[in-house]
């Protein structure tokens, strides 16, 4: 299949162009070809094509199979300031838009869109019910940013209707690897003993190895599974079982408590939405169809960030 990545210079983009590589034709659409280049050198016989935004244009969505859009700049500001929330939004929502325009001017509708979204369009964590989210879910508004991301990024992608082209909406969970993602920021603090539970460390971890989460997106492409689709580990920890477990597996003591409340002093919104409440979501749709998770307790978790 001919297959175009949005955002693959990314850590899932990279992760997963190189994976499908093997099987199929890889097309890496970014703003800079040079760097495109540098992150995939024309080293073997699976090399990936380079596509800017400036060239897009200039080719037809009809002979594409795949589309998929992981563009987005990241979440992880020390401060979301007026202007960097501005960012995160036009990032996401303008790239989707852009790819959703070029797709409909296309006269073969087989073509098959996956867009990330994240699990954060179910709002924030509700104590009160502690159920996890499913696919099925019925989405209400929220006041949160990052809910109110994702809404947006997914309404740009449902105009594909209006097209006839199929779309599945891949709702990350925190995406953890040895080469990228959140994992060593996360690492970090407990590594030096450093590592502490914020508020009361009963807001649920919802996160996916990186391995299982680029064998998920082959899976849904093979299967051709369509909506929104959780992509997340079976097993939702807290964040207080998550450092409690780690820090013991390192041999580190962790003793350490933060108040919600200075979090929200010093980090404000940000720290509100990612440190103190959190989310909870379940694969009920990978599960259903099959999916086996090389990865679903903290055990293994903990067990794959040692090695």
């Amino acid at each position: 299949m001919n297959i175009l990545i949005s955002g693959a210079t990314g850590f899932v983009g990279q992760n997963l162009a190189n994976h499908l590589k093997e099987h199929h034709n890889i097309y890496a659409l970014g703003r800079d070809k040079i760097k495109i280049k540098n992150i995939f050198p024309s080293l073997d016989s699976n090399a990936i094509h380079y596509i800017t935004w400036q060239e897009l244009n200039s080719y037809n969505a009809q002979d594409f199979d795949v589309i998929i859009n992981l563009a987005g700049e990241t979440i992880n500001h020390l401060f979301w300031s007026t202007k960097t929330k501005i960012n995160i939004l036009n990032s996401r929502v303008e790239t989707t838009k852009t790819l959703v325009d070029w797709c409909s001017k296309a006269i073969n509708k087989e073509l098959h869109f996956l867009n990330a979204s994240a699990i954060s369009i179910y709002g924030l964590y509700d104590k009160k019910t502690r159920l996890s989210n499913t696919e099925n879910t019925i989405i209400q508004p929220h006041d949160d940013f990052l809910s109110k991301i994702a809404f947006a990024w997914e309404e740009e992608v449902k105009k594909l209707k209006d097209c006839n082209i199929d779309y599945t909406l891949l709702r990350f969970a925190v995406i953890l690897g040895k080469n990228g993602g959140a994992l060593n920021k996360l690492l970090a603090p407990a590594k030096f003993g450093l590592a502490a539970r914020l508020g009361n460390g009963q807001q649920p971890f919802a996160w996916i190895v990186i391995e299982d989460l680029i064998r998920a997106i082959d899976f849904i492409i093979t299967k051709r599974l369509l909506g929104p689709i959780n992509m997340v580990a079976p097993e939702i920890t807290t964040q207080d079982e998550f450092y409690s477990e780690l820090s013991k597996s390192l041999n580190k003591p962790y003793f350490l408590k933060i108040p919600a409340i200075i979090i929200k002093l010093f980090l404000r919104k940000m720290g509100q939405e990612l440190l103190i409440k959190g989310q909870n979501a379940a694969p009920e749709v990978l599960i259903t169809n099959g999916f086996l998770f090389k990865f679903n307790h903290l055990t293994e978790l903990v067990k794959y960030i040692k090695e």
